[in-house]
């Protein structure tokens, strides 16, 4: 950590180590947003708060889009597997 502390020209007690890795995300959702939350304002705190808000619906729709397609060809292919 101290290397990329010193590549961003920063304290080390700053640096956050993530991960954003597919199915792999670690301290991201509590530990980073904790520490730029740290460092707004409460107007800019505010803001993103409402867009995260906001993320998480539009997310929440693309997921029940997801497990309706599913379900559907799940139902679909039912009839066959009972058959059998």
């Amino acid at each position: 950590m101290e290397a990329v502390a010193v590549d961003l020209a920063m304290p080390v007690a700053a640096v956050i180590p993530v991960c954003l890795a597919e199915g792999r995300i670690y301290n991201v959702n509590d530990t980073l947003w904790a520490a730029i939350f740290a460092q707004e304002s409460a107007a800019d705190r505010v803001r993103f708060l409402r867009c995260l808000e906001a993320r998480k619906r539009a997310e929440n729709w693309t997921l029940l889009g997801h497990q309706l397609a599913n379900t559907g060809r799940f139902l679909l292919d039912l009839p066959g597997q009972l058959l059998k």
